[in-house]
């Protein structure tokens, strides 16, 4: 895709859903298999990600540049997810209609499986919308495994099954409310809390089986 300017953050949702729909036309040509498409996306890019997955056109696109298909699975991290006026953020960046554009609020009874990263200390896009939209994945029966990033702010390092940095801070109050509610997320939530010298850390959770061999949008 070239660039392009001058335009608001609707231009965005449409340029991202026709650009998944051109890998998918394609695909026979680029050597992919659509049916293995994954996109991934940070902060606003979480939040076009998501829409490339959710069937509805939203207003002033064009139907015919939606994607043929679902990705096989989401990867987002520290996403921009709840565009809405009433509980979202940065609303006026969608037009004269901004609650259409809120993925939080159109997600589809069936969604891919996602893998969602988010820091804890993040202020840019605060932990509560990661906590929602998992939430809301999962009162559909969507599968979503989420990896909360103890005292990370947004951009944070995502974790690589590796050793802590040096000098990390401990987790916060939300991530480790997080972590009782959620016991799955205890392995992921500590990541970050093993020194340099000490044991072996747990390892992340393994990506949802849909994923198999994607590719990256």
């Amino acid at each position: 895709m070239k660039e392009r300017f001058a335009t608001d953050a609707t231009a965005c949702v449409a340029d991202a859903r026709a650009a998944v729909r051109w890998l998918q036309a394609h695909a026979a040509e680029l050597g992919l298999d659509p049916a293995k498409l994954v996109v991934s996306g940070s902060s606003a890019g979480g939040h076009l990600a998501l829409w490339t997955a959710i069937t509805a056109t939203p207003p002033g696109g064009d139907p015919a540049e939606a994607p043929l298909q679902k990705p096989a699975a989401l990867i987002l991290m520290s996403p921009a997810c709840d565009s809405s006026v009433a509980t979202g953020q940065r609303a006026e960046r969608f037009g004269p209609n901004p609650d259409a554009y809120s993925p939080q609020q159109h997600l589809d009874a069936k969604m891919p499986p996602t893998l969602l990263f988010h820091g804890d200390a993040d202020t840019i896009v605060p932990f509560k919308y990661a906590v929602a939209l998992e939430a809301k994945l999962r009162s559909t029966g969507n599968a979503c495994e989420f990896v909360p990033m103890p005292g990370g702010g947004h951009g944070s390092p995502y974790p690589s099954g590796k050793t802590k940095r040096p000098n990390a801070s401990p987790p916060s109050s939300a991530a480790k409310n997080y972590s009782r509610k959620n016991p799955a997320a205890e392995s992921c939530i500590m990541i970050k809390h093993y020194g340099p010298s000490g044991p072996t850390p747990p390892s992340v959770p393994a990506l949802p089986s849909a994923l198999g061999r994607g590719a990256r949008v």
